[in-house]
C-alpha cells in the first residue's frame, strides 16, 4: 500500500495562471434610458453604481448594446466602490424610447480619483449640493433633550424627532430618529428611523390606527432661484420591514419654496422624492441601497427652500447621502441599472492523474 501511494502522483491542471500575473476578472451590467413621454434632446446623463467589489475605475467602458462602439463616460467616485457614471448619448431621444448600453469593468485597484474621458469630463457642469451636511457626517454629542426626542448624539445643521407631538402621552413608544454608524452609502454615517406597528388613537370620539414615526429636517433656510429646476435625490436602505397595511408605506424627502418672507409661495409649494414599497417584492430593496430621485422648477416668487424627512414604514429604514442641485432642466430620463454580471471565464476542476497519466477516478 505504502508503495502504491508513494507511485501515486497527483498533478493540478489549471486553464489559467494563478498568481500576480493572473488574468483580471471581467463584469458588465445592463443600463436602460427611457425618455418617458417627452422628447430628450442629447445632453449628459448620470447615474450612480455599488460596484460590489474592488475593480479599476479605469477599465468603466460604456458601449451601446450589440455595438462595440464606446460612448464618452466620465467617472466621479463618491464612496469606496461606489460612483457617478457621466456619459454621453450619441443622439436625441425620442418620446416614448428606450436606449440599451452596456457597462464593463475588471477587476484592479480601486481609486477616488476622476477618470475616463477627459475632454467629456470638462465639459460637464456639476452644480453643488445646496444641501449641509447631506450625509450626517458633522455630529456632536446632544446637551438638550426635546419633548420628541433623547437621543445622545445630534446632527449639526438637523433638527430630529422620534414622534409627533401628538403622540406624546403614548406609552411604550419605540419610534426613534438617530444618527447611525451601522449602515452608510457615503462616509461612515447615515440617518435611521425605527418604529413599531399601528397603534391605536382615539380622536372626536372615534378609533383610528396610526404609524407613530420620526422625522428630521433642515434647521436653516436653503437660498433657491425663480423659475429654475432642481434635483432632490437620496438613497435609502430597509434592514427590516413589517407589513403595516397602511395605503403607503414608503419614505420621503421634501422641498418647501418658500418667498423672500420665508412663508410657502402662493402654488406649488412642495414637491418631494417619494419611494414606496407597497407593491414592490422585498428582493427590490431589502439590504440594499435604493437611489430615488424627483425633479420639479421654482415657482417666480422662491426664494428660499425648506428640507424635511419623513417616512411610514414600520421596521428599521436608513437614508443616506441627500443632494439638491440645481440643473439645466427637468427633462430628464428615467435609467434602470441592472445586476452585476460576472464574465471571468470559470477555472476548470483539477484532474487528479496518476503516474503514468491516467486520470485518477
Amino acid at each position: 500500500m505504502k508503495n502504491l501511494l508513494t507511485a501515486l502522483v497527483i498533478s493540478v491542471i489549471f486553464w489559467l495562471v494563478s498568481g500576480p500575473e493572473a488574468r483580471a476578472a471581467e463584469y458588465n451590467v445592463s443600463i436602460k434610458v427611457f425618455s418617458g413621454e417627452k422628447s430628450i434632446p442629447r445632453q449628459p446623463f448620470s447615474y450612480y453604481i455599488d460596484f460590489n467589489r474592488e475593480i479599476s475605475p479605469a477599465s468603466v467602458k460604456m458601449t451601446i448594446t450589440g455595438k462595440k462602439t464606446e460612448i464618452p463616460v466620465y467617472i466621479l467616485p463618491v464612496a469606496k466602490y461606489r460612483a457617478k457614471i457621466y456619459f454621453m448619448p450619441p443622439r436625441d431621444m425620442d418620446e416614448d424610447s428606450e436606449s440599451d448600453y452596456v457597462l464593463s469593468f475588471a477587476s484592479g485597484e480601486w481609486t477616488d480619483r476622476p477618470c475616463g474621458d477627459a475632454a467629456f469630463g470638462k465639459t460637464l457642469v456639476i452644480n453643488p449640493n445646496l444641501i449641509p451636511n447631506y450625509s450626517f457626517e458633522q455630529v456632536e454629542k446632544a446637551a438638550d433633550r426635546f419633548l420628541t426626542w433623547t437621543g445622545k448624539v445630534s446632527v449639526n445643521h438637523w433638527t430630529l424627532q422620534d414622534f409627533g407631538r401628538e403622540f406624546i402621552a403614548f406609552n411604550d413608544l419605540k419610534s426613534t430618529c438617530r444618527v447611525s454608524t451601522k449602515e452608510a452609502f457615503h462616509g461612515v454615517r447615515s440617518l435611521c428611523f425605527t418604529n413599531g406597528k399601528l397603534r391605536k388613537i382615539i380622536t372626536g370620539g372615534q378609533e383610528r390606527e396610526v404609524l407613530v414615526s420620526g422625522s428630521a429636517s433642515l434647521t436653516g433656510y436653503l437660498p433657491l432661484k425663480p423659475d429654475t429646476a432642481y434635483k432632490l435625490c437620496f438613497f435609502v436602505k430597509i434592514t427590516t420591514r413589517v407589513d403595516n397595511s397602511m395605503n403607503f408605506q414608503g419614505v420621503g424627502v421634501s422641498l418647501t419654496f418658500l418667498d423672500g418672507d420665508g412663508k410657502p409661495v402662493s402654488n406649488k409649494a412642495l414637491f418631494s422624492a417619494l419611494y414606496s414599497i407597497n407593491a414592490l417584492p422585498p428582493e427590490n430593496y431589502l439590504n440594499r441601497w435604493v437611489y430615488v430621485e424627483a425633479c420639479d422648477v421654482s415657482t417666480p416668487d422662491t426664494r428660499f427652500g425648506h428640507l424635511g424627512i419623513a417616512e411610514k414604514i414600520s421596521g428599521v429604514t436608513y437614508i443616506d447621502m441627500l443632494e439638491l442641485r440645481e440643473i439645466r432642466n427637468c427633462n430628464q430620463p428615467e435609467i434602470i441599472v441592472g445586476k452585476i454580471v460576472d464574465l471571468t471565464p470559470k477555472k476548470p476542476e483539477p484532474v487528479l492523474r496518476r503516474a503514468d497519466g491516467t486520470p485518477l477516478k
